[in-house]
C-alpha cells in the first residue's frame, strides 16, 4: 500500500504490514502561513508529518514575542506529546509558510502500537530521537536567551 507514510522519513524502513496498520490513521491537512496549528496545554490528539513547508515551535516569552525553539521543515515530525500522558502540547506550533502535512490520529496510532509491540518499540525509539533533538534545541535557545547576562 502506498500512503504518505511510505514517503516520509520518520516511517522509512517500516515493514509493509506496519504501514498498512497505520494507514487508516492518516489524513492530509494544510495550513496557511501564520496559522496556529496547536497551542501549549491543548489536547495532543495527533502528530504531523511535515511534507512541505515550515512550522515554528514556539514558547511564549514573558516579555516580547514568542521564542522559536526550533523550525520543522520538509520531512520533519511535529508533535510527540500524544505518546506521553497527560497528552498535552508542550509548545505552540505555528505555520511559517504554507504547510502540507499528514495528520496521524493519536488514538489510532496508540491502538496500532498496542496491537504490535515491534511497531510500538520502533515508533517509540524514533520519537525518543525527536524528543532529544527538541530538548537540545531548547537548551541552545535558553543559552542564547540567558547566557548573555553579566
Amino acid at each position: 500500500m502506498t500512503t504518505e507514510l511510505t514517503r516520509h522519513p520518520f516511517f522509512a524502513g517500516l515493514r509493509e504490514e506496519e504501514i498498512n496498520r497505520l494507514a487508516p490513521c492518516e489524513l492530509g491537512v494544510s495550513y496557511d502561513p501564520d496559522t496556529l496549528i496547536f497551542e501549549t496545554g491543548g489536547e495532543a490528539d495527533c502528530c504531523y508529518l511535515i511534507n512541505r513547508g515550515n512550522v515554528a515551535l514556539e514558547v511564549v516569552a514573558p516579555a516580547g514575542p514568542p521564542l522559536v525553539v526550533e523550525t520543522i521543515d520538509d520531512g520533519g515530525l511535529l508533535g510527540w506529546s500524544w505518546l506521553i500522558p497527560p497528552h498535552r502540547w508542550q509548545f505552540d506550533a505555528r505555520a511559517v509558510s504554507h504547510v502540507e502535512a499528514t495528520r496521524i490520529g493519536a488514538e489510532c496510532l496508540r491502538a496500532a502500537m498496542a496491537h504490535d509491540p515491534s511497531l510500538a518499540a520502533e515508533v517509540t525509539r524514533r520519537l525518543a530521537e525527536v524528543i532529544a533533538r527538541r530538548l537540545h534545541h531548547t537548551r541552545l535557545q535558553l543559552l542564547d536567551l540567558y547566557g548573555q547576562r553579566s
